[in-house]
């Protein structure tokens, strides 16, 4: 399930596509990224690149004592619904399996309903709001932060 340089091309390719690409990049990304992300992703490894299933890639890394990692989930339309959030759960479950990691933690942008609305269907829960953080268009919005501990997620089947 962890992507290796093997599925670098492929991640290259994901990454490319506009859709998945305006998901992944705030303007903070500058675009002569856009065509090298699963690279550059891959050369970090301390960042986990996992493809629970067609169509999906989920994103790892640790924060705070390496106990609480940060996630992001990225899915191509075709895939979004149901399928999506079985990809998450069981990339998640790799994650608690396969580190020393405790908590997901995700920070998601307000205007983003559609990712607020997947967050929740994998199980998080909203723990605060980081007021004016993401910028999108020269515009700042808030992000909401949800959480999922180990112990959550081994009840989600």
């Amino acid at each position: 399930m962890r992507c290796t340089l093997r599925d670098e091309d492929w991640l290259n390719r994901f990454f490319a596509e506009e859709e998945n690409w305006r998901a992944a990049n705030g303007d903070h990304v500058p675009d002569e990224c856009r065509d090298e992300c699963g690279t550059l992703l891959l050369e970090d490894e301390s960042i986990y690149v996992l493809r629970p299933a067609a169509g999906c890639v989920f994103i790892a890394r640790p924060l705070m004592g390496g106990i609480v990692y940060e996630c992001h989930t990225f899915v191509q339309p075709v895939y979004r619904g149901i399928w999506a959030v079985q990809a998450a759960q069981k990339a998640m479950d790799w994650v608690f399996e396969n580190t020393p990691c405790r908590k997901l933690v995700g920070f998601t942008p307000t205007w983003n309903r559609p990712a607020l609305a997947f967050a929740r269907m994998c199980g998080f829960h909203k723990e605060g709001q980081l007021k004016k953080s993401h910028l999108k268009n020269g515009v700042l919005y808030d992000h909401v932060v949800f959480g999922l501990t180990k112990d959550e997620v081994t009840n989600h089947g």
